[in-house]
């Protein structure tokens, strides 16, 4: 089985990219011009694989497009570059909000021990399998390049701590 896996993914790193996709990833990935054209070659083969691997889904209401699939593809394949990689194993969907969303929260401590509450997150990773991305804060993180922070490069480095 794993033979046949490395070998899909050969060829899956290995094939072009089309152009309307690789556009994508010149306006929403911002380190794209600091990438070396092997780099963005490896890059884009790698962000092909998740792309056929991963499920994506949009909550809220939220209809995914291709640019919401390649661009969150692509910032999870920059953490893989230069990297004999498995492809974030343990990661099986990618949730994507419209924007922040709230998430229970049981507090272990203090006056609220064992009380649960909403909390609004832009981002999470989940150990059982999901990322979750809030597109409109990503969005934010894309157009404030001065701001040096990426929820999804934060999100895909806790799976690589998985």
């Amino acid at each position: 089985m794993r033979f046949f896996r490395k070998r899909r993914r050969r060829e899956l790193e290995g094939a072009a990219l089309e152009d309307a996709l690789r556009a994508v990833i010149e306006h929403n990935l911002t380190v794209h011009e600091l990438l070396s054209d092997a780099d963005l070659r490896e890059l884009e083969g790698k962000a092909r694989v998740l792309l056929e691997e991963k499920s994506f889904e949009g909550c809220g209401g939220l209809d995914l497009t291709d640019e919401h699939r390649v661009t969150i593809a692509a910032y999870g394949a920059l953490l893989l570059l230069h990297r004999e990689t498995d492809y974030y194993p343990r990661l099986h969907s990618i949730l994507v909000c419209p924007s922040a969303f709230l998430a229970p929260v049981r507090h272990a401590v203090g006056e609220v021990a064992g009380i649960e509450t909403d909390e609004e997150r832009i981002g999470e990773s989940w150990s059982a399998g999901s990322l979750v991305v809030s597109w409109e804060d990503l969005v934010a993180d894309i157009e404030d390049t001065e701001a040096g922070c990426s929820v999804l490069i934060h999100e895909f480095a806790h799976q690589l701590d998985e």
